[in-house]
């Protein structure tokens, strides 16, 4: 199986081995963002070996309302958004950004949140700012 934009590979060379993740290809090398967050090319002609580390799991909000765990007692926090750049992620498989956004997006975040408030959130369109009109 090869791998796609969005999985974790391993690229050997005879400088060594780097892991990442892969991204959309272009030219004459193959480009992997490293945990580190940036990301490095490595020229095709180098390259002795990809091995698949990790197959992408794509995840995408769907208009409507989500729900988070509730626990009893917290206060509930309700969250009507649009997406745009502040519910943006990277887009391993276009290498681009989209927003998507979920509760459980949120928690994993900022997992303290959950301790906080109970959140339920509606995602009313997935749009950039500048796409927004009255």
């Amino acid at each position: 199986m090869e791998p796609k934009p969005g999985d974790v590979v391993e690229i050997t060379t005879k400088e060594g081995m780097k892991q990442g993740i892969l991204m959309p290809q272009e030219g004459s090398s193959i480009v992997i963002k490293l945990d580190n967050g940036y990301n490095i090319g490595i020229a095709k002609k180098k390259v002795e070996k990809i091995a698949l580390v990790k197959k992408h799991e794509e995840h995408h909000a769907k208009e409507g309302k989500a729900e988070s765990a509730q626990k009893k007692g917290l206060p509930k926090i309700a969250i009507l958004h649009t997406g745009g750049t502040i519910a943006s992620q990277v887009d391993y498989e276009t290498g681009g950004v989209t927003p998507k956004f979920t509760p459980q997006d949120l928690i994993n975040k900022f997992p303290e949140l959950k301790d906080i408030a109970n959140i339920d959130s509606w995602l009313m369109a997935n749009m950039w700012s500048e796409d927004m009109r009255f």
